[in-house]
């Protein structure tokens, strides 16, 4: 009876050390898990850009990576999570210099590649398909600059011309987010007034505001979530949840809960619904308006040796 138990226990041990170790996809997906996620996170190191909204001089050039570990009390996010705090400059083409602060919960490129790699086993019944994961890399640059997840404040992107039409002129325009997604803040009753895509530089009064704000300073959650631009219809599609559960203010609540539950775990409902969705519509080519089918990386492109 007490070797019995003395077993018991060392199994447990055993399993527990096991389950610690190693993640739940590389004991589904074998070896070949565990080898394509040290390949895609050095490919990912090599793709990220120097720098994600980090601080810089105030002359909009850059400088020093800084990162400040944000320990304040946020609105749904507790303290289990490394949030950073960054005030960074941007530039514009006309000299203008623009100021941001942001806090960010940005996944480094182990977390990513194995965001990347369970998404394209899964999508694929079990079988790694560099297609899917190349493709999906590639719209997750586009989408976050690989992987910037504004948990609160102001992101400057040059998205939109000055006729309001999507595309580039080196103008940034100030975005307020929250949650990972595109907000719009309430004004009045002594609140500042952020209109979305001002091209106007922004005073401390303002930024302060974008990243304290709660839910009731919220008027409007925007359609995408970072970090792959996952919309609501790609979410409900994948989980089979009906539309009212992401209606208005649920969507950011959605994203938020999905995204912690994401983090530190190989499996990113997000990601695997744009996933699957590309897998199965393809990408939008804005030459020939209308969806494609994925295309294989070119030729030249190697996991081991190339960037996204």
């Amino acid at each position: 009876m007490r070797s019995l138990k003395l077993y018991i226990t060392f199994f447990t041990i055993t399993l527990l050390l096991c389950t610690t170790c190693f993640s739940k996809s590389s004991w589904k997906y074998g070896r070949e898990y565990k080898t394509l996620v040290k390949k895609w996170s050095r490919c990912l190191d090599r793709s990220l850009p120097e720098k994600r909204y980090t601080e810089g001089n105030a002359n909009g050039t850059g400088g020093k990576t800084v990162w400040r570990r944000y320990k304040k009390p946020i609105e749904g996010w507790g303290n289990k999570f490394p949030l950073m705090e960054s005030v960074y400059y941007m530039k514009d083409s006309s000299g203008t210099i623009k100021t941001g602060k942001l806090i960010q919960l940005n996944p480094d490129a182990k977390q990513l590649a194995r965001w990347i790699v369970t998404c394209s086993f899964e999508i694929n019944n079990g079988r790694y398909d560099e297609t899917t994961a190349y493709r999906l890399a590639r719209h997750i640059k586009s989408a976050s600059s690989l992987g910037i997840f504004p948990v609160a404040g102001i992101l400057w992107e040059d998205q939109y011309l000055e006729n309001g039409k999507y595309g580039s002129d080196g103008i940034n325009e100030a975005y307020a987010f929250r949650d990972g997604i595109t907000v719009q803040l309430k004004t009045g009753s002594g609140r500042p007034n952020i209109p979305t895509a001002t091209v106007q530089v922004l005073d401390n009064t303002q930024l302060d505001y974008a990243l304290s704000a709660t839910e009731s300073d919220i008027s409007v959650v925007k359609k995408y979530a970072r970090i792959q631009s996952t919309s609501r219809s790609e979410y409900c599609n994948f989980t089979k949840k009906p539309t009212s559960s992401v209606s208005g203010n649920k969507w950011r609540n959605v994203v938020r809960e999905e995204y912690q539950k994401a983090w530190g775990k190989d499996r990113n409902i997000l990601m695997l619904a744009t996933a699957y969705r590309m897998k199965h519509t393809g990408v939008w080519d804005s030459n020939a308006k209308k969806y494609v089918p994925l295309k294989p990386p070119p030729p030249q492109w190697n996991l081991s040796t190339g960037k996204i």
